[in-house]
């Protein structure tokens, strides 16, 4: 419980920091805002599929979700070449 909750901290507090330290147009409270926003969507979802399922394959499902998404990310980012 302790390991899960120092990643937690660290994406939560050091991430949209040093992102914001890193570039300086970034909005900092925007990007706190955003990942608590997601935080609240991801736990709501986490517990009506934890309702409707067993643990192991809820946290299957989300892990895969995660998956998908930060290979999304990259393939997106290895593409793209817009200005912003």
């Amino acid at each position: 419980m302790a390991i899960t909750w120092s990643y937690a901290s660290f994406a939560f507090f050091v991430v949209p920091y040093y992102l914001a330290q890193a570039d300086t147009d970034a909005n900092f409270y925007l990007m706190n805002i955003c990942l608590a926003v997601s935080e609240i969507i991801a736990s709501l979802i986490l517990l009506v599929l934890t309702d409707r399922m067993n643990l192991k394959k809820a946290l299957i499902i989300f892990n895969l979700t995660s998956l998908v998404g930060t290979i999304g990310i990259l393939v997106f980012e290895a593409i793209y070449e817009g200005s912003s």
